[in-house]
């Protein structure tokens, strides 16, 4: 038997440390821990799409951007 106490993620069903290097923190559960683990979280369909859109978005800095302004007015 563990001394560390494990949540079991809801989407995976495996047993991890209950602690934020596996779980991200959620004030509304009573561990105060979100139910699906961090690598589960990441292959959900909603946050591989936002993750998609970020990656075609151009990084710009600042001062870029202005630049774009100034040469299309």
């Amino acid at each position: 038997m563990s001394d560390f106490p494990e949540q079991t993620c809801t989407k995976c069903n495996e047993s991890w440390p209950a602690d934020t290097e596996f779980f991200f923190a959620d004030k509304g559960k009573a561990l105060g821990l979100s139910h699906t683990c961090k690598a589960c979280f990441e292959e959900l369909p909603s946050v591989k799409a936002k993750r998609a859109r970020c990656r075609r978005l151009p990084l710009r800095s600042p001062w870029e951007s202005l630049f774009e302004q100034r040469k299309t007015a």
